[in-house]
């Protein structure tokens, strides 16, 4: 390996024990790549690495032969010639027999003619909105963001380059699109008038509207409540057709873009502005903390997906394909890396207290009236802090489980061990991960899959019946579980208890070698929380003896010693 580097500049070479020491190094960030053998597909795919991939396959600089003892000259004739008679097919059947090469080639998920057109297609341009974060922006030329995950994929699937065309506005971006200067639109909602020039694949992002206002206003719990107020909508959005036709008085004001929107916004010369969670929520995060806040929801979702001119079908059909392969768990990805978003909880009471101190100067007749109406005015706040409550517990919950989700745990896990520090408890964390999840979506569907994942999280829910065990879904098949105050013996005992009552669920798994059923494998790192320094320290232990277990023979528990 040293003289495969020897010539090339600016490697540093960092060694490792083994390859799976090298592999967490590569997954934690530790090494940018790893050079191995390849038999490292099998390694990959056997110890669940599914955000590990092989760049490419050099057999030409280290080929592989026999050895064979010196003083049988005959034998390593018969060799050297039976091995010569070998076609190249033969070799490449044996290899794609024993090593697991996880790449799916694009002939195999496109028909020959779609293949042919992207071969004289060559390039496909594509136009984006060039500031509409976190889904998408245009940095220095650079495609970024939630949509540039995606297309990223879909451009390593179909191998074909997809190429970005600048622009300075969304308008701009429809306009080339019109103009069929642009083949594709990485992120469009439908519209009736849309139709007229594009198809659309199938939607791979769906995002919640919501309502901007100023820190001072109550949380709008309907929004018909406030249509008669100037509220900005970016201009060419299509949500604005979509919002007229439901609320046809609504007020609305078409603005440059988002910053345009929050900024009159915080100068009150609109009373709202409407955008995606996502958008308004990284921009309220970014420059708007305390002066602005999303005050409301809509029932309304984005469905945003890839607009493709519709005078070139096939690239639609294309696409979808594309898209319907990419798994939830890459998506629950893509969106956890891009979308972080803090709702503001707190009811405003300076309003009510303003109120109150003015109607004390009145008279007592004056007063009995607005005292009735004050019970009034209580009771809808505290109507919309349950709601807000309610919101909250949305925005840290995860959709399918009802488990907490990946957010949350990211932000309770430090708490979590530094309130065990001052308790001087064992800090107990566990990884846990189905075996051999993907064989049962295979074989059983991603329904059956969906509800196994439920009725496991449900299993799991019940077992920790104490106030301060957590429970998270950190994404696809992982699960993590944190409980504190146990003794070694305890925490295993209970860890026992909870892959037992798994499997005891008797789900079903034709596809599972450690049993006929689903079941799980667990890594639990026990601590003693004053010798925490690094809560990544902890999860990595965790992490590495999951991988144990899984390496062991799955349906196991591997605790740190």
């Amino acid at each position: 390996m040293e003289s495969y580097f020897s010539k090339v500049k600016n490697i540093e070479l960092v060694y490792a024990s083994d390859a799976i020491q090298e592999m967490n190094m590569l997954q934690y960030g530790e090494v940018d790549a790893i050079v191995g053998y390849i038999s490292y597909h099998n390694l990959i795919q056997d110890n669940l690495f599914t955000d590990i991939s092989a760049a490419f396959t050099d057999t030409k600089r280290f080929p592989i032969s026999m050895g064979i003892n010196k003083e049988h000259k005959i034998l390593h004739s018969l060799i050297n010639k039976a091995l010569a008679i070998l076609s190249q097919d033969q070799k490449n059947e044996i290899i794609s027999k024993w090593i697991k090469i996880r790449n799916i080639q694009k002939n195999e998920i496109l028909t020959s003619k779609e293949i042919a057109y992207l071969k004289k297609k060559k390039v496909i341009k594509l136009c984006i909105d060039p500031d509409w974060m976190p889904f998408e922006k245009n940095e220095n030329g650079k495609h970024i963001g939630m949509s540039a995950e995606y297309i990223k994929i879909i451009e390593k699937e179909i191998g074909t380059p997809i190429e970005l065309l600048p622009t300075k506005t969304w308008s701009e971006s429809l306009k080339l699109g019109l103009q069929r200067k642009c083949d594709v639109l990485s992120l469009v909602i439908p519209t009736k008038e849309r139709k007229k020039y594009f198809h659309f694949t199938k939607s791979y992002l769906h995002i919640p509207l919501v309502i901007v206002t100023n820190i001072d206003e109550f949380f709008i719990n309907d929004i018909s409540k406030v249509v008669n107020k100037k509220i900005g909508i970016a201009k060419d959005y299509a949500f604005a057709e979509i919002l007229k036709d439901k609320y046809p008085d609504m007020n609305i004001v078409e603005v440059k873009n988002i910053k345009d929107g929050l900024h009159q916004v915080e100068n009150a010369k609109l009373f709202g502005f409407i955008g995606t969670l996502a958008t308004t929520g990284y921009h309220i995060q970014k420059n708007y903390i305390g002066q602005l806040k999303i005050a409301g929801k809509f029932d309304e979702k984005l469905e945003l997906g890839v607009a493709v001119r519709n005078d070139e079908p096939i690239l639609r059909n294309i696409f979808d394909k594309v898209i319907a392969k990419i798994p939830a768990d890459k998506e629950q990805a893509i969106l956890n890396k891009w979308v972080s978003v803090n709702y503001d909880n707190d009811v405003n009471y300076k309003p009510v207290l303003q109120w109150i101190i003015g109607l004390g100067l009145l008279f007592i007749t004056i007063l009995l009236i607005i005292l009735r109406a004050n019970r009034k005015l209580n009771d809808e706040i505290n109507n919309r802090k349950e709601t807000e409550k309610k919101l909250q517990k949305l925005s840290i919950t995860d959709e399918l489980t009802s488990l907490y989700n990946r957010r949350y745990f990211n932000e309770i896990f430090p708490k979590l061990i530094n309130s065990a520090k001052r308790e001087k408890y064992n800090i107990c964390f566990a990884l846990l991960d189905i075996d051999f999840f993907k064989q049962y979506n295979d074989t059983y569907g991603h329904i059956s899959g969906d509800q196994a994942l439920q009725s496991l999280s449900a299993c799991i829910k019940a077992s920790m019946t104490r106030a301060d065990d957590y429970c998270f879904r950190l994404g696809g098949e992982e699960f993590a579980l944190i409980f504190k105050g146990h003794s070694p013996k305890e925490a295993i005992k209970f860890i026992e208890k909870v892959k037992q009552n798994i499997e005891d669920l008797k789900i079903e798994h034709k596809k599972n070698s450690a049993s006929k059923y689903l079941t799980v494998s667990f890594g639990l790192a026990i601590k003693d929380a004053t010798s925490i320094d690094d809560e990544n320290e902890l999860y990595r232990e965790a992490d590495i003896l999951l991988y144990e277990a899984k390496n062991s023979g799955r349906n196991k528990i591997c605790v740190s010693s």
